[in-house]
């Protein structure tokens, strides 16, 4: 039996320097943890 969903919880985020990972509570992986993010539509 294998689990079918991942366990990660990231956004990758684009940015002058490039791309970096920002991950939820104590990442492992990602560049940067997440403390609070907010997502707004670009008009």
């Amino acid at each position: 039996m294998t689990n079918e969903f991942s366990l990660q919880m990231n956004l990758l985020i684009e940015t002058e320097e490039g791309e970096v990972s920002v991950g939820g509570p104590d990442p492992f992986i990602e560049d940067y943890e997440g403390g609070y993010i907010t997502l707004r539509q670009n008009d």
